[in-house]
């Protein structure tokens, strides 16, 4: 018998990027508060996003950061998804999934989507 409940949610928020030419998005579903299944972060840009890297993390309600991945790419990137399981169970109550786009190291923008149940 599994110990997550049977019922799931998932929920997903976007930001545009590039004055509008590109969207960051952060993902997530779970089982409750404490136990998220994945996190996601995506974007598409027309213009491309060059060496990005996607920073996801799960936070409280105090913005305080309870797990997080990253990924990076080479080369000039139109679209790209970074997807992970999360492995643990949340010390606190989730408050929202971030995703962050950095473009050659510097911070390109981040949206958040809420955790709900």
């Amino acid at each position: 018998m599994s110990g997550a409940p049977a019922s799931a949610a998932g929920n997903g928020g976007c930001t545009n990027i590039q004055q509008g030419l590109g969207l960051l998005c952060a993902r997530w579903d779970g089982q409750s508060h404490t136990y998220i299944d994945t996190i996601q972060g995506s974007f598409t840009s027309t213009l491309g996003v060059g060496n990005p890297r996607i920073h996801v993390r799960i936070l409280d309600a105090q913005n305080r950061e309870m797990f997080s991945r990253d990924r990076s790419w080479g080369g000039n990137r139109r679209d790209e998804v970074a997807r992970f399981d999360v492995t643990v169970l949340m010390p606190r109550a989730a408050s929202r999934v971030c995703a962050s786009l950095y473009e050659g190291g510097g911070l390109v923008d981040t949206a958040c989507a809420p955790v709900y149940f």
